[in-house]
């Protein structure tokens, strides 16, 4: 266990009682992480007298098959159908994460384009998945899930169709490639226009926007699509790698 300085904030790095390696954010100052590491400590400490036998560790993607198949008996044909939807979805996004890594921030930047009917949705759908896991013995993260109350503004969005006829009549790769990361993200002309490899992290499957519309930084997932299509130009372009500041390219 240790504690360590990022930036401006304190971190706490430790494994927990099933030996998985953590870090949490503590605050501040020095002083503050170190009581959160004594904390820790005791919960563990606790666990261990009292015979606490770790959770087994599964990814979202591995479970949502695993669930749908155990609820589909249980279910009306058209909520099976829904959840179905819903949940390849989000495993498009973050299947690759053990149910215990997932964050409010995944389940945010799933919803921020939808409908508050929607988000609502997807909100119980993903509490019934993480409930059932948990009670199934898997450790699982425990979200505090909060909606916003205000309707967002309506977004229409290319079809299947549609997305196809665009970049099949895109004849340049930078294009059709920003044109396929807007889509696949959401993001911003400009923000996509200065994007640097030094915002991409192809490790944990992530495109940082360092100052937003808003002017606050986010993250955004990277589908599987989008990934398989970076990692291609990476490997190409190695020497962009070596110059992070340069905007992203597909070809030198």
């Amino acid at each position: 266990m240790s504690i360590f300085k990022k930036n401006s904030s304190w971190f706490v790095r430790y494994r927990d009682i099933n030996g998985k390696q953590r870090q949490v954010k503590a605050g501040k100052t020095k002083a503050i992480a170190q009581e959160l590491e004594r904390k820790i400590l005791a919960e563990r400490d606790t666990q261990k007298r009292f015979g606490y036998k770790p959770k087994k560790e599964i990814t979202f993607g591995e479970w949502v098959t695993e669930y749908l198949e155990r609820v589909k008996t249980r279910l009306a044909k058209n909520t099976m159908i829904n959840k179905i939807s819903c949940l390849k979805n989000m495993s498009e996004l973050f299947g690759y994460k053990y149910l215990s890594e997932l964050t409010e921030e995944d389940f945010y930047n799933y919803v921020q384009n939808s409908s508050v009917g929607s988000a609502k949705t997807y909100k119980n759908v993903i509490n019934a998945l993480l409930s059932e896991a948990e009670e199934s013995g898997y450790n699982t993260a425990k979200l505090n899930l909060k909606l916003s109350k205000k309707a967002p503004a309506r977004v229409r969005y290319l079809t299947d169709e549609e997305a196809k006829k665009l970049l099949t009549n895109c004849h340049s790769k930078e294009m059709k490639l920003l044109i396929k990361m807007a889509l696949s993200t959401g993001m911003r002309k400009m923000e996509m226009l200065n994007l640097t490899w030094q915002n991409i992290d192809l490790k944990v499957r992530l495109i940082h926007i360092e100052e937003s519309k808003n002017g606050e930084r986010r993250s955004i997932p990277i589908s599987n699509s989008l990934l398989n299509e970076l990692k291609e130009i990476e490997e190409r372009n190695s020497k962009l790698r070596q110059e992070p500041h340069r905007a992203l390219q597909v070809s030198p």
